[in-house]
């Protein structure tokens, strides 16, 4: 599991480390790091960063197919909710499930949320013959 920034080091370990990798959670990820660096204050054009500098995240779950959930604010004002669609878009797995917590944002998710991503983590974590 990776959540926020904590997502380049999911991906890094999921695209490097698959076959010791069952399941995958990403909480606030982000597909690309230019739209992140602009959130920070930083202007990518003005500094010469090209994504193929960033840390990867769109061409990592790419290669992902085993099971997937992505946790994302509905008004994360850091890392856009696009940013958490991109990556469920990008994902190949046929197992993969979009979380998006209602009216929350990138620091509350777990509050405004709290059922919601608990009943979403037991349902992808325990599978359905275990939970009774």
């Amino acid at each position: 599991m990776g959540r926020s920034l904590g997502s380049a080091s999911a991906l890094e370990l999921a695209a490097t480390r698959q076959d010791s990798i069952d399941r995958l959670i990403i909480e606030s990820g982000f597909a690309h790091a230019a739209p992140l660096l602009k959130t920070l204050g930083l202007d990518p054009d003005m500094i010469g960063f090209q994504e193929t500098q960033g840390f990867g995240n769109a061409d990592k779950i790419r290669h992902w197919n085993k099971p997937l959930l992505i946790i994302h604010a509905q008004f994360d004002h850091i890392i856009d909710f696009s940013q958490g669609e991109a990556l469920y878009n990008l994902c190949p797995s046929a197992d993969k499930d979009l979380l998006m917590i209602p009216g929350a944002n990138h620091n509350d998710i777990f509050i405004k949320g709290f059922d919601q991503y608990m009943d979403s983590l037991k349902t992808f974590l325990i599978p359905p013959n275990e939970s009774e």
